[in-house]
């Protein structure tokens, strides 16, 4: 399937890890991958040599380089303009050495979460907000808006995924139980772990949130998910009300 997937019209490169895509055998394409430098500040090059061969690699620089010369491209620029605009790049790159390193990067990036999550659960209140507090760090930061996210539990509490799922004014954020009852089915999740911001640093829940959470709690449970909790975060991290320290959910 990989070996089908990642062909490349490339001539036959000489070492192991440069041959054509037809060529290669899947194992060792995943361990290219495992070895990816994905952060914002690598360089390219190795990397993408691996990806789709030294010539093509060399071309698709060269390009990128001319389109903006004072400014070398790191893997997340590339993986953005050609995700957002393959276009540009039809006479530099073929189709399948486009898709080759857009499904390479995502399963890269898929394999660096799934190697951070495993070893993190979600137990307490203090949890919640550490966990979404250090990956969205708008949520303090940007005091003018109120922002509502979800956490997708397994059966042991282990995070699945998180995401934002709304954002608002000083006042509120607009959220639809279906997007979140949605969400958690489409990833299995069995709990589930909610967190927004009160812009005020007023952490007493309004009724809006009283109704809300009643709301995603009820919908929820008609799927089978349990709401672990959910957490009002103020100004600062020590600064919260927790529903389920409350006995609300």
């Amino acid at each position: 399937m990989l070996e089908t997937l990642f062909a490349s019209s490339d001539a036959d490169r000489s070492p192991v890890r440069h041959t054509r895509y037809s060529q290669r055998d899947a194992a060792d394409f995943i361990a290219t991958v495992c070895d990816l430098p994905h952060d914002a500040h690598s360089q390219p090059s190795d990397a993408l040599a691996a990806i789709i061969g030294p010539d093509a690699s060399a071309r698709l620089l060269h390009y990128q380089n001319q389109r903006n010369p004072t400014n070398r491209p790191t893997l997340r620029e590339l993986y953005r303009a050609l995700r957002e605009k393959p276009s540009d790049y039809a006479g530099v790159l073929s189709t399948r050495e486009v898709a080759a390193i857009l499904a390479a990067l995502d399963l890269a990036r898929s394999m660096a979460e799934e190697q951070d999550f495993p070893a993190k659960r979600i137990t307490t209140a203090e949890d919640c907000i550490n966990h979404i507090c250090d990956k969205y760090t708008l949520l303090l930061r940007d005091t003018g808006k109120e922002f509502f996210y979800v956490i997708l539990l397994d059966i042991r509490n282990k995070i699945i995924k998180d995401s934002e799922v709304s954002r608002g004014s000083v006042s509120a954020s607009v959220v639809d139980p279906a997007d979140i009852v949605r969400e958690a089915c489409i990833h299995h999740a069995s709990r589930v772990a909610l967190v927004h911001n009160h812009p005020s640093g007023e952490c007493e829940p309004s009724k809006e949130d009283l109704d809300t959470t009643n709301k995603i709690v009820q919908a929820l449970k008609y799927v089978g998910i349990r709401v672990l909790d959910h957490v009002i975060v103020g100004k600062s991290r020590q600064d919260f009300y927790s529903f389920a320290k409350a006995g609300l959910v």
